[in-house]
């Protein structure tokens, strides 16, 4: 049960935006999640370590 509510709850909002305006938190929750991608793939890891960060992003932008 605790893991159902976990799921469900936002990420941490960051302090780097305290703001209510969110556009530059997707924004760079979207330029984080593609600088992971595209360090893993150059140094041909696993990108599923960006998983964290591509759920952060779909949570504040949507699908």
């Amino acid at each position: 049960e605790l893991g159902v509510e976990a799921e469900s709850m936002p990420p941490p909002s960051s302090g780097r935006f305290p703001n209510q305006n969110q556009t530059r938190n997707c924004w760079q929750n979207y330029v984080d999640f593609q600088r992971c991608q595209k360090a893993m793939t150059a140094k041909g890891g696993d990108v599923s370590v960006c998983k964290c960060l591509d759920e952060a992003l779909r949570v504040w932008t949507g699908p």
